[in-house]
């Protein structure tokens, strides 16, 4: 077993400053914040330093390299925001084998039209066809299929490339409105 004992540094908890108080670790998982200092176990001087709760990019499109490098920074879980699968889940998988990845959440394919956003920017890319939904009708498959791919969450893209300047094709709102309804219903958001 990997244990030791933090002292010396200001933790926050993510709502308040608990001040200097000694923070137990065994096997990568915090087991106790405060109390009786826990003897027989290494001891990690963070005088000067403040501990806070792992940080959590909301926004990433990440490779290995980047979740290696999240991790320097304090940013302990990505939210990757559109993936191919095929990419995603085995590096999803040696992430979940390999502590010196952060951890990564996926939304798989966005949803987003055929010729739309980020198409204009991935040409090249070799990307597959991207699925999505061109009805209401397709919207419960199109959720059953990200899900089926390991997503942990849905994405839905509404840019009519008004950010870049043109006009993109966009999703119609009534089938984001389905979708969003079919991913509620599943538990995923």
């Amino acid at each position: 077993m990997n244990e030791f004992v933090i002292v010396g540094a200001k933790v926050f908890d993510g709502e308040k400053n608990l001040g200097q108080v000694d923070v137990h670790v065994a096997d990568g998982v915090i087991v106790s914040v405060g109390g009786p200092r826990v003897t027989g176990v290494e001891v990690v001087d963070a005088t000067g330093a403040t501990l806070l709760p792992g940080l959590i990019d909301a926004h990433t499109h990440t490779d290995a390299a980047m979740l290696r490098q999240a991790l320097t920074f304090g940013v302990t879980t990505e939210l990757d925001m559109g993936s191919v699968p095929a990419t995603m889940n085995p590096l999803r998988a040696e992430v979940e084998a390999d502590r010196t990845f952060a951890d990564v959440r996926s939304a798989s394919f966005s949803l987003t039209h055929p010729d739309g956003h980020p198409h204009q920017f991935r040409k090249g890319l070799n990307d597959p066809v991207w699925p999505t939904a061109t009805t209401v009708a397709e919207a419960a498959g199109f959720v059953d299929d990200r899900i089926s791919e390991g997503a942990d969450y849905i994405k839905l893209i509404a840019e009519s490339g008004g950010a870049f300047g043109f006009q993109l094709p966009h999703v119609p709102l009534e089938i984001h409105t389905a979708v969003i309804a079919e991913a509620h219903a599943r538990g995923k958001w």
